[in-house]
């Protein structure tokens, strides 16, 4: 995460799940890379640990490696399938906690 990546297309991840998908390795590094900062700071959101956060993070991209081929590009981005396994992932877990607007958390 500390180099910069150039910005991915919604095209090109939904290339790059394919790649997944058939057991592209360095396909997974790529959309890694090209995601793992929304999608660690919308697991953030979600536990409110970084530890927690980071956990979850590992076993979203583990989800995605494992079952890459249930993505159908027809009902959502990518980005939008990566943030759903993150909060499902989260809720699993019991780890969740949703803010309200006033900012206040409570542990779902």
């Amino acid at each position: 995460m500390d180099r910069e990546v150039p910005a991915t297309s919604p095209e090109e991840l939904v290339q790059l799940v394919a790649a997944v998908a058939r057991g592209g390795e360095a396909a997974l590094r790529e959309l890694f890379d090209a995601t793992v900062r929304h999608v660690h700071a919308a697991a953030f959101l979600l536990t409110g640990s970084h530890d927690r956060a980071d956990a979850l993070v590992a076993e979203v991209y583990f989800k995605v490696w494992s079952g890459a081929t249930s993505y159908d590009p027809a009902r959502a981005p990518v980005i939008h399938w990566l943030y759903h396994l993150t909060r499902t992932l989260a809720e699993e877990a019991g780890t969740g906690v949703y803010y309200s607007q006033n900012g206040e958390g409570k542990t779902s």
